[in-house]
């Protein structure tokens, strides 16, 4: 009368390789969840070799908003557009992405679409000096000196010791008050 032998439960713990997510996983909210484990921790650009990409949408929206930077730096205009245009189309609210469509259509004197992109992206980054200061460029180059010292003394609030913010509130200073004197 031996008792029964009860035998080791091993293939169950093996099992946990729910790799659905690679066959593009067809549930509406399964967007990494307890199958990516490194979802948030990958984002960095750390881990190599995940395979499975359920947060590539946003890498690739960071990639190709990171590229445009770096050719607008190298002034590409037109490739930088191109790869702003890409990460917003993978995620409308990139805000590297949307400042710098907003800053392209600032140098190319398109003033209007410049107010509209950097407006969209104080939305997103309501902590951003950049963003203010160039909200600030695009109002003051349009002729709005009033919504121009709005923003740059947003900008300032936000990095006291930004030199372009604080140009550009003294210069929509000076334009406010040579349009007051006239």
């Amino acid at each position: 009368m031996t008792p029964p032998v009860t035998p080791p439960v091993s293939p169950p713990v093996d099992k946990p390789a729910d790799p659905p997510s690679e066959g593009s996983g067809s549930g509406p909210g399964v967007s990494g969840g307890p199958t990516d484990p490194y979802d948030s921790d990958d984002a960095g650009g750390g881990g190599g070799g995940g395979g499975a990409p359920p947060p590539a949408t946003d890498d690739t929206a960071e990639l190709h908003a990171t590229k445009g930077t770096q050719q607008l730096a190298n002034g590409d205009t037109a490739g930088a557009a191109a790869s702003f245009k890409k990460a917003r189309e993978i995620d409308p609210k990139n805000v590297p992405a949307t400042i710098g469509l907003g800053e392209i259509a600032l140098r190319q004197g398109l003033f209007g679409d410049a107010i509209a992109h950097l407006r969209r992206a104080a939305r997103l980054a309501p902590k951003s000096a950049r963003v203010f200061t160039l909200l600030g460029e695009a109002y003051l180059n349009s002729g709005n000196t009033v919504d121009a010292i709005t923003n740059f003394k947003k900008a300032l609030v936000l990095e006291p010791d930004n030199q372009r913010a604080r140009d550009g509130f003294n210069d929509a200073q000076t334009r406010a008050s040579g349009a007051s004197d006239e």
